[in-house]
């Protein structure tokens, strides 16, 4: 029916969190979006 409980979006916020949260304690994760974030702020 193409319809969320509120549950369901919380869970799935609480799950990327978690997700970012650990990513974010990964070396080659923080030099690849560091990577990105230069290249996304040099375009015009």
């Amino acid at each position: 029916m193409g319809v969320h409980y509120t549950t369901d979006s919380q869970e799935g916020e609480r799950d990327v969190r978690e997700v970012a949260r650990e990513l974010l304690t990964k070396p080659d994760f923080l030099a690849r979006l560091a990577e990105v974030k230069a290249e996304v702020g040099a375009k015009p």
